[in-house]
């Protein structure tokens, strides 16, 4: 379900929000990865996909929700197809780059998951009919800072630390 409306109770609307961000999440980490990989060791792929990344890196990930809701309908396809454009670009062009950069980008994948599924949620439940997105974007909007700020905090600033010591180690 991609439109939320006045019916939904909270939790619902909490466990579609938060199944949407992660999982999108995942999926832009598993594919900017691959992605990254490749750039980094394929001098062919790193010539046609590095231009292509940095298009989209100027694009805010909504631009794609029309275009998804025209191609996939109103569902949650949709809502992964703009993750994965908002959120695997800096991922892939973070990983190709040295081991600080990779967590860096992830750090700001994440953050780009979540303003993209704002923004989509938003979008997407405003083409058919405009009242029934409030819901899920006030949801939305208390629950990206507060998960986001708890996912950074407790996961990725710690790996972030622990890969810098390392590489300071090494020196």
């Amino acid at each position: 379900m991609v439109a939320a409306t006045w019916q939904e109770t909270f939790p619902d609307l909490l466990r579609t929000s938060v199944s949407y961000g992660l999982l999108g999440f995942l999926l832009a980490l598993a594919a900017g990865t691959l992605l990254g990989c490749a750039l980094a060791r394929v001098p062919g792929v790193r010539s046609v996909a590095a231009p292509v990344l940095s298009a989209l890196g100027w694009l805010p990930a909504v631009v794609w929700v029309p275009a998804a809701v025209l191609c996939l309908g109103l569902s949650a396809p949709v809502m992964y197809a703009v993750l994965l454009l908002g959120a695997g670009p800096p991922i892939a062009r973070a990983v190709a780059a040295p081991e600080p950069g990779c967590l860096a980008g992830v750090k700001q994948g994440w953050a780009f998951t979540w303003r993209a599924l704002l923004a989509a949620q938003l979008i997407a439940s405003a083409m058919p009919d405009a009242t029934s997105a409030v819901p899920a974007v006030v949801l939305t909007a208390l629950l990206v800072p507060t998960l986001g700020i708890a996912v950074d905090l407790l996961i990725l600033t710690p790996l972030e630390r622990r890969t810098q010591r390392g590489l300071l180690v090494k020196h």
